[in-house]
């Protein structure tokens, strides 16, 4: 069953009316990603991306979570505190209203803002401070992987149970996305993981979680199931 704020919990089980608040969120127009980031790392805020998958491997700020293409409301709840204090990065202010206003119909109000002027990475390690990208690797590059018999290399399922009860590439491991924070004490900083689901976008939820947590070597199956079917 997908968490959402205790606030929440409390107002369904009380029978409580929940008032939503409707009020456009802050623009955020002038920004220091490096600041932003180490608030990230030092849990003072939430960086939600719900920019497309691509836009967010290209670019994005260090120690933001994905939840782009659809994921807020299905997986938002299991990652997110009740006074988490948010920032939402977007493509537009729209965009980044709709996904206020889903923050806080599950419960999240906390929402500092939103940003819309991402930087594009430019390879000068001083002008990018505080900006990454997240690699990808193709399911040729797993297989090959698997044939090394990698020792210091994990491939890493996330999808949920019925998936994998379905299809799964023999060797992974399996750690529902959901389940993943509960699980982060039993990852291994010193291992390379590569994580795949059924297209690659959870996958990327997955990778910067991961990531924020301090696992650094983590990249993304690029197509995941769908493409490692094909090699078959």
């Amino acid at each position: 069953m997908r968490p959402t704020s205790k606030k929440w919990k409390n107002c369904n089980v009380k029978g409580e009316l929940c008032t939503i608040d409707i009020t456009s969120p802050a623009f955020i127009g002038n920004f220091d990603p490096f600041e932003l980031s180490n608030q990230c790392y030092n849990n003072e805020i939430k960086i939600i991306d719900v920019r497309t998958k691509d836009e967010f491997c290209s670019t994005h700020i260090d120690g933001s979570l994905f939840f782009g293409e659809g994921l807020v409301s299905s997986y938002a709840g299991w990652f997110l505190k009740d006074n988490d204090k948010i920032i939402v990065v977007a493509n537009s202010g729209e965009h980044a209203s709709s996904t206020v206003l889903q923050l806080r119909r599950m419960g999240f109000n906390n929402v500092n803002g939103y940003i819309i002027n991402v930087p594009v990475l430019t390879g000068d390690a001083n002008v990018d401070k505080g900006l990454c990208s997240l690699s990808l690797t193709s399911a040729k590059a797993v297989k090959v992987h698997f044939d090394s018999n990698s020792s210091d290399w994990v491939l890493l399922d996330v999808r949920k149970q019925d998936e994998r009860d379905s299809v799964a590439i023999n060797g992974s491991t399996h750690v529902y996305l959901g389940h993943l924070s509960s699980s982060i004490g039993g990852f291994d900083k010193n291992v390379r993981y590569t994580v795949y689901c059924g297209s690659g976008v959870r996958a990327t939820t997955a990778a910067s979680v991961l990531r924020q947590a301090g696992i650094k070597t983590v990249d993304v199956m690029e197509g995941s199931m769908k493409a490692w079917q094909k090699l078959s």
